[in-house]
């Protein structure tokens, strides 16, 4: 029956393509977990060569403990908002650039006409009008 040597090749080739499969896995696994202990190897390698030594994070735990409380809050609330607006600008500049190639479809068949404001895809001023 021709029918089944082809169910046999068929179930042997598919034996073949999942070991190859869970063999890509776990050297997936083997290089994920490898970096990481070759990046704690090399971090406490690298902290045994300072250790006893005067720091810049020594330097900057002493400042810290020397701040009042009040004044620790609002340098914690100023670098946090700091933070939050310099994401919510890039998302807001990646959003522009995703949006801009429907926007520029919809304006043209409006107006066939109608001139470019030339501005970058993520909305920003080009360089050479700056």
């Amino acid at each position: 029956m021709p029918g089944t040597d082809e169910r046999e090749l068929e179930l042997k080739y598919r034996l073949r393509i999942k070991r190859i499969e869970m063999f890509g896995a776990v050297l997936n696994s083997v290089a994920k977990w490898g970096a990481l202990l070759g990046c704690v190897y090399f971090a406490s390698d690298t902290l045994k060569g300072i250790v006893g030594t005067t720091t810049y994070a020594d330097v900057g735990i002493r400042f810290l403990g020397s701040l009042r409380i009040s004044q620790s809050i609002g340098i914690a609330i100023t670098s946090f908002s700091i933070f939050v607006a310099l994401r919510e600008r890039k998302l807001r500049h990646d959003k522009t650039e995703y949006l801009q190639g429907r926007i520029k479809k919809l304006e043209e068949v409006l107006d066939m006409n109608r001139s470019s404001s030339r501005i970058t895809p993520r909305g920003t001023t080009r360089p050479e009008d700056q």
